[in-house]
């Protein structure tokens, strides 16, 4: 277990050396690039190599096949708020995340970017049920 001072100058190091890096790359970095090389790739594979990428992004409807990089920039904000709000209190930062899960939640239900019914709805429902974890778990604390 580590027990080192939090905002210290090693916890800065470490900050910056690797969590910052990490989510720059992961967090941003990963669905940027796979959307700048399916941007690029547009027009240039066989059908058969088309197919095989498809089973990658096939449960979307065409015009939503960039949908994998919205939950990974979603992912990304979320972790970004909880990092940078270091000095708010534990309310506000429940209430981001709840908004930032919320705004998928909406989109989801708004434009059902997948083909089939069943994955909106299932997707739709696992975070609704995330959103009410996080606020019974925040008001079980609160008791």
């Amino acid at each position: 277990e580590y027990m080192g001072e939090c905002y210290s100058t090693e916890h800065w190091i470490i900050l910056g050396g690797a969590a910052i890096p990490s989510l720059v790359i992961w967090g941003l970095g990963t669905p940027l690039y796979l959307f700048y090389k399916g941007v690029r790739a547009k027009g240039k594979y066989s059908k058969e190599k088309i197919m095989a990428i498809q089973k990658f992004i096939s449960s979307y409807r065409e015009q939503f096949y960039f949908w994998d990089s919205v939950i990974y920039i979603q992912r990304y904000l979320i972790m970004v708020f909880i990092i940078t709000a270091r000095d708010l209190n534990t309310e506000i930062k429940v209430t981001g995340v709840i908004f930032f899960l919320s705004l998928y939640y909406l989109g989801t239900i708004t434009f059902q970017p997948s083909k089939f019914y069943t994955v909106n709805s299932l997707d739709a429902l696992s975070y609704l049920v995330i959103i009410a974890t996080i606020s019974l778990g925040y008001l079980s604390m609160n008791d």
